[in-house]
């Protein structure tokens, strides 16, 4: 009986761990217009995919229309309200155009 419980034990602590894996990985996608407001999927020119990474909230931008990634920043949490980290922008050729450091004290552009 205790070998039992105990295998019992160590299997529940392995699922609630792949559990926590996997709600971490969850991507949340925003649909925007060319002026970047939110808009219904079939307005939008633009995907937006967020998912936590670390400390931040990465957010990446696509066209919509061949799904080329246009540029990417970083927030402090899903409501992206306050934009803190990184933000690169990519040319068409799909090379670095620029990139920035967003803190929420202002812009350094490197």
């Amino acid at each position: 009986m205790k070998i039992f419980l105990s295998k019992l034990l160590a299997l529940t602590v392995l699922l609630m761990s792949g559990k926590l894996a996997i709600a971490q990985n969850r991507v949340y996608t925003y649909y925007l217009n060319a002026q970047l407001e939110s808009v219904p999927k079939e307005k939008a020119v633009i995907t937006g995919k967020g998912r936590t990474l670390d400390s931040v909230y990465l957010v990446q931008y696509y066209k919509m229309s061949d799904n080329r990634l246009l540029w990417f920043e970083q927030f402090k949490d899903s409501t992206l309200a306050v934009l803190h980290g990184d933000r690169v922008l990519y040319h068409p050729n799909r090379k670095v155009e620029r990139k920035a450091i967003l803190r929420t004290t202002g812009l350094t552009a490197l």
